[in-house]
């Protein structure tokens, strides 16, 4: 398989453990897709450096109804072997099915331990302000 290949394998295996774990409201493992040194910056928190604060964000934000996320990439590009970056969209779905949030990604992914994991995973919502 060619980098690019890889890549892509990795990175979309990773976004559907992502999604996975959104909707089993597991923010601990979440935090562990993340670098150690992560940067987490979610709508309405403080950048979180680091997985313990990656994983006290998650908590914050899936505390309440359960939702599910669904991701899916536009772009993908290896800055270089160790570095990628993934620009895409999301969509997060209340128990019903309708639409709680929507809006766009940037995700910095670096190499670890052989696979890539999310080095600063950054959203925002397309949804208006209420």
């Amino acid at each position: 398989m060619a980098d690019m290949e890889v890549l892509q394998s990795d990175i979309s295996s990773k976004n559907g453990r992502y999604m996975a774990l959104w909707q089993a409201g597991d923010s601990e493992a979440l935090a562990q897709l993340q670098t150690e040194e992560c940067r987490l910056m979610a709508p309405g928190y403080d950048t979180g450096i680091g997985r313990p604060a990656a994983a006290a964000i998650y908590a914050g934000i899936l505390k309440g109804p359960k939702t599910s996320i669904s991701l899916k990439t536009e772009e993908l590009m290896l800055a270089n072997p160790e570095v990628a970056i993934e620009r895409g969209i999301y969509t997060i779905k209340g128990q019903d099915g309708g639409i709680v949030d929507k809006g766009k990604t940037a995700v910095l992914w670096r190499k670890v331990n052989g696979g890539f994991l999310m080095h600063c995973n950054m959203w925002n919502t397309n949804l208006p302000n209420n």
